[in-house]
Order: structure tokens, then sequence, then C-alpha cells
């Protein structure tokens, strides 16, 4: 951890060195002032269209806190060496789902981790096939009101919102579910050894 912080502290000085304010803004800075309206699934997505003009930094703030809070919960939950590949996906699933800008490239980050988790996880083949039809189903319900906004000019910012709302909680309710499934798996695997050791 420390040869990674003096490594990000090194390099963003060298470059701050080079390009002054403008590297500050265009890396770290942007992210957090961001307002991204279209191709955007996130919870946030009607907040920010409503203060598109708006230049407030507290509402900014206000919504990177929950994302940033849970990312850290998630990490010193799993931070044991053994949990390391199922924390890096269950906090880039939190990452993602909790940022305020959310276009689909951004799920390319938790599904790519997916393979090496689900594993893992014991999932019978219909949990895995309800949980796709779910993920599937309000990812592909969320497009119809954007493909009318983007296409057809027809105002579904209400619609896309509360699409954005149902993909959320579809997020969430899979991550939930994966998580309950790793603990059970996890705790028989302890109980096993526990009793090897007892042996």
């Amino acid at each position: 951890m420390t040869t990674t912080i003096i490594t990000i502290t090194g390099l963003t000085a060298l470059c701050y060195h080079f390009y002054g304010d403008t590297f500050l803004q265009e890396t770290y800075l942007y992210h957090v002032t961001r307002k991204d309206t279209r191709h955007n699934f996130s919870v946030y997505f009607y907040l920010l269209y409503l203060t598109c003009e708006e230049d407030d930094i507290g509402l900014s703030i206000i919504t990177f806190l929950p994302q940033l809070i849970l990312v850290l919960a998630v990490g010193k939950r799993f931070s044991n060496i053994h949990d390391i590949d199922f924390c890096l996906f269950c906090q880039t699933v939190v990452f993602v789902t909790f940022n305020k800008v959310v276009t689909a490239q951004y799920f390319l980050w938790y599904l790519s981790l997916l393979p090496i988790v689900v594993s893992k996880l014991s999932l019978t083949n219909k949990e895995v096939a309800l949980g796709s039809l779910v993920w599937g189903f309000a990812q592909g319900s969320w497009l119809l009101p954007a493909y009318l906004l983007e296409f057809r000019g027809t105002n579904t910012f209400m619609f896309i919102w509360l699409e954005s709302l149902a993909f959320f909680s579809a997020n969430v309710g899979l991550l939930a579910k994966m998580i309950r499934k790793y603990r059970e798996v996890s705790c028989i695997i302890d109980e096993q050894c526990n009793l090897l050791k007892m042996d």
C-alpha cells in the first residue's frame, strides 16, 4: 500500500510540475464535478439533468459520498487476502452502481471480474438464469425511454429516471445475493478447516 501511495503521489507531483492546474482538473477534479445527462444509467440522472446549468460543488460531493463510504466499507469487510478477488469485484460493482455517471461501458469493469468470482459462489443454474434475466431486463427497460428521448425527441426524462432506479435496485439486489452466497460458501469452508484442525 505504501508503494502505491508513493507512486501515485510521485506521478501526480511530476505531472503537476509539467502541466499545472490543467492536469489536476482533467485527471481528478473533472470526475468530481462532471455532469453527464446523456446515456446515463445513474440514479442521479434526473437530478443532474435538473441542475446541469448550476455549478454546485456541494451537490457533487453529496453524490460522491455514498459511493466513497461503501467502497471503503466493502474494502474493509473483505480485506482478507483470501477475499481479494471478491473484494475487487464488490468494490467495482459498488463504484459503478453508485457513480453519478454510469454509461454502458462501465459495466465491463465488473463483468470482466465476474468469471473470477462466480465459480466461488455455488450458484445454481436457476439462480444464474434469474440473475441474468433481472439484470438484462432492468437494463433493457431503461433503453426504451432512452431511445425515445435520443432518437424521437420525446420527453421521457422521468421514465428514464424511474428505469434508472429499477436498474440501480437490480444491481444492488444482485450484489447482495452474491455477498450472501459468498458468505455461505466461506462459512462452509471455515467449518471444514476447523474440523481438519481438530483432527
